[in-house]
C-alpha cells in the first residue's frame, strides 16, 4: 500500500500506510482525545467497579461468550473484563468477558 501525504496541512511528512496522518500528528491528535475523555474514574470506573470486577471475576473466571474462541483468555496478553450489558446502566447487570471478545463488542450495544 503506497504511503500518501499526511491530511495535517502543512504537513510535508507521510502518513503510514492505510493511515491519514503522519505519526507525529496521529499522537498529537490521540493526547487529544485522551484529555477530552477524562479518568478512568472520572467516567465511574473508581474503586466500587474494581471491588465489583473482582467479585465477579472471581466467582466465574472465564469468558462467557458462546463463540469465544482465544484460547489465551484470562492471560496477562488477553485479561477477563466486567461487562455491563446495559451500558447506560452502571448498576445493571453484568457478564465477564476476555479483553478480546470485550473489544469486539464495543459499538455494537
Amino acid at each position: 500500500m503506497p504511503r500518501r501525504p499526511c491530511i495535517e496541512h502543512p504537513c510535508p511528512s507521510l502518513a503510514l500506510p492505510g493511515k491519514a496522518r503522519c505519526p507525529i500528528h496521529q499522537h498529537q491528535r490521540d493526547q487529544a482525545r485522551d484529555l477530552r475523555r477524562g479518568t478512568r474514574q472520572q467516567r465511574g470506573y473508581g474503586a466500587t467497579h474494581d471491588k465489583r470486577r473482582t467479585q465477579a471475576i472471581t466467582a466465574e473466571p472465564w469468558c462467557h461468550n458462546p463463540t469465544c474462541h482465544h484460547p489465551d483468555a484470562d492471560t496477562p496478553a488477553n485479561p477477563l473484563s466486567l461487562e455491563h450489558l446495559d451500558p447506560n446502566d452502571r448498576d445493571g447487570p453484568v457478564t465477564v468477558l476476555c479483553h478480546r471478545c470485550n473489544s469486539a463488542r464495543i459499538g455494537r450495544h
